[in-house]
């Protein structure tokens, strides 16, 4: 396995896919949550973005999941993307500390219809 090449500054890999990779196609995002500090209610609240979209406001995993040390996992289905999905986990709190700081535990992205 060979490492691949560094970039100079200015310069973007070219990556050359098929044609219907790089067409807009709706896809299904799953966001995985779990609690696993020891985090109060409130304590660690933020919103969720996807392609630029507000999905969840105020989101606090530790109500949502109705405690701490417990997954949770959101569906979101339709949501248009090419090579990319962008995520943005936007916090709530004035300072960022481990505790507050916006957590994600695990993606997943599927072609619509899939099952469950």
């Amino acid at each position: 396995m060979r490492a691949a090449p560094r970039l100079g500054r200015g310069y973007e890999r070219l990556l050359l896919v098929p044609a219907e990779v790089a067409l807009p196609r709706p896809v299904s995002v799953r966001l995985h949550f779990a609690e696993l500090d020891d985090v109060k209610r409130g304590q660690r609240v933020f919103d969720v973005k996807l392609g630029g979209v507000t999905v969840l406001k105020d989101f606090d995993v530790v109500r949502a999941a109705r405690g701490g040390h417990r997954a949770l996992v959101r569906q979101f289905d339709g949501i248009m993307a090419t090579r990319t999905v962008t995520i943005e986990l936007v916090p709530k709190a004035a300072e960022l500390t481990p505790t507050t700081a916006p957590i994600l535990s695990a993606i997943e992205i599927l072609p619509p219809g899939r099952p469950e």
